[in-house]
């Protein structure tokens, strides 16, 4: 029957669909030929599409579907814009207050417009004429006086602007093939010193590079600044919707062309890599040749896979893999303050026990690498960034992260006596 597939294949991707799956693409496929399935077999009343579809709750909800369609994205953003990501307590609510605003815009707007005897079409068409010219002249204003800031306090709105907390030589960073095959990338520590080790990786490295090269300086050592957005060095890896390994090769180049490197320092945000979810991403996947279509449940083993790679193509080398810093909108100041006009916050940090869950989906793969290749070591320096209850956004008075997932410069520099230790043991060197 071919209302029935219709239905289906409208209703299968509700539950088979997930943030892994690619979208738009061929998975639109499936609800658009339903829905084309469902029209087509309309005018016959008899069918089973039909009479569902008949049944009087899924009429009213056709009903309001307009109006709900209006309604759902400002109460979903709103609650967003106080408390951060809604529990499904909340979710749950925002429906039903969904419901009711959209009953209540269908009953008393879109009604009475409908009504011809109430509202003529030349009052549609002035109405809509002055509403649309009105809204206009309003985004001007705004857009004019960037936003009215002055509704916040300038102190808040300093704080909250993620610039002013980014290191000053971000020049350094995103190092793409090109700049790397021209030999366009940063050496930084200590001046007129051969470079003998990389930090390489993604923008949680660079954001950690103030600490790593302050602490090079001070031991009178420097090394190379390799690090781009979403970079994973490790060859044969790669993110599906991405360009492939063109970006690990162009390191793996590198790295052949510098046999003075003798320090690989390799860290990234591991949880992203890991299992494709954070609280800014959903569903991004990993894979290598032997991907098996298994989704971000691969993302392990690629990654895995990669650093196997990178640490046999380079067994005379020491690789440090470090692990990563606290991640969540808690640790964005921007959400913080945002919500603060709304409640007031004691304090403000992430939990460590969500700290803790973050950690446990990276660390022990690691780990487990660390064990496998003698030259290979795990340093987790971000480990005790937090106390026992709080992974805090603040020490004091200043600032630790610019945003949710990176380090502000200062908040980086808390690191180097860590780092500084770190690099002496490496690199069998003094300091100062």
């Amino acid at each position: 029957r071919p209302s029935i597939v219709g239905l289906g294949a409208i209703l299968w991707p509700i539950f088979a669909y997930n943030a892994e799956t690619s979208f738009p693409g061929s998975a639109a496929l499936w609800p658009c030929m339903g829905a084309m399935l469902l029209i087509a077999t309309g005018s016959n009343s008899r069918s089973i599409g039909s009479v569902i579809l008949s049944w009087s709750p899924m009429v009213f909800v056709g009903k309001l579907s307009y109006s709900l369609y209006l309604w759902h994205w400002p109460v979903i953003s709103l609650v967003f814009y106080q408390t951060g990501a809604p529990t499904p307590s909340l979710g749950i609510a925002c429906v039903i207050v969904s419901f009711c605003l959209a009953f209540l815009s269908w009953k008393y707007i879109e009604q009475p417009i409908r009504d011809r005897k109430r509202v003529s079409t030349r009052t549609i068409a002035f109405g809509s004429a002055s509403a649309m010219g009105f809204a206009t002249c309003l985004g001007l204003v705004i857009w004019q006086f960037d936003g009215f800031p002055e509704r916040v306090d300038p102190t808040l709105l300093a704080m909250a602007e993620s610039s002013n907390y980014i290191h000053d030589r971000r020049d350094c960073h995103a190092v793409t093939p090109e700049r790397a095959k021209a030999g366009d990338v940063c050496v930084r520590g200590a001046s007129d010193v051969p470079p003998s080790f990389v930090l390489v990786g993604d923008s949680h490295a660079d954001a950690f590079s103030p600490s790593v090269f302050a602490a090079a300086n001070n031991l009178g050592v420097a090394g190379y600044q390799y690090t781009d957005a979403g970079f994973i060095p490790l060859p044969g890896v790669w993110r599906v919707d991405r360009e492939g390994t063109t970006k690990a090769d162009a390191f793996i180049s590198f790295l052949e062309e510098r046999p003075s490197i003798k320090t690989l320092i390799v860290t990234r945000y591991w949880q992203h890599q890991m299992t494709g979810y954070t609280y800014r991403h959903e569903g991004n996947i990993w894979v290598d040749d032997d991907y098996d279509g298994s989704g971000t449940s691969y993302n392990v083993t690629a990654t895995e896979n990669g650093l196997a790679r990178l640490a046999s193509r380079f067994p005379e080398r020491t690789i440090i893999i470090l692990d990563d810093v606290p991640t969540g909108g808690e640790l964005h100041v921007r959400d913080q303050l945002r919500r603060m006009r709304f409640r007031s916050l004691d304090e403000m940090g992430l939990a460590v026990d969500e700290f803790r869950a973050q950690r446990e989906t990276y660390e022990p793969v690691l780990m487990r690498v660390a064990a496998e290749f003698s030259n290979v070591q795990y340093v987790p320096i971000f480990s005790g960034m937090c106390d026992d209850d709080l992974c805090q956004l603040f020490d004091g008075e200043t600032l630790l992260f610019r945003d949710g997932d990176h380090l502000s410069w200062e908040g980086a520099l808390r690191l180097e006596p860590k780092v500084s230790q770190m690099l002496q043991d490496v690199l069998s060197v003094g300091g100062n």
